[in-house]
């Protein structure tokens, strides 16, 4: 895992409760999408992650590579998206899970 995913985890844990205004991940990042992991399937927009019911908006992305992308959801939620090898990997720094997920069409 890059230390810029554990670094980014660990720096926004704190800022997570902290109410801030929406923002949004560059319309070009090559992350947007429709995702399945097995145990998870999600979409990410420009403005927001959806799993389940309610698509949930951001208060902190990190966006500014094409392997990497770590969001702060507006619950508090903070996890990161890294392209390692050719996958793409979910990583939650809170649970230590990671996941390797396939673009859906």
């Amino acid at each position: 895992m890059r230390l810029s995913a554990i670094i980014f985890g660990a720096s926004v844990l704190a800022s997570s409760q902290v109410m801030a205004q929406q923002v949004t991940i560059r319309a070009d990042h090559p992350f947007l999408g429709s995702w399945d992991c097995e145990v998870l399937a999600f979409t990410v927009e420009p403005s927001t992650y959806q799993h389940g019911q309610s698509p949930m908006t951001f208060i902190e992305v990190d966006d500014r590579t094409n392997d990497f992308l770590g969001m702060v959801l507006n619950d508090g939620t903070v996890f990161t998206l890294i392209e390692v090898a050719g996958q793409l990997n979910w990583h939650s720094p809170a649970s230590g899970d990671t996941f390797i997920c396939e673009r859906q069409k």
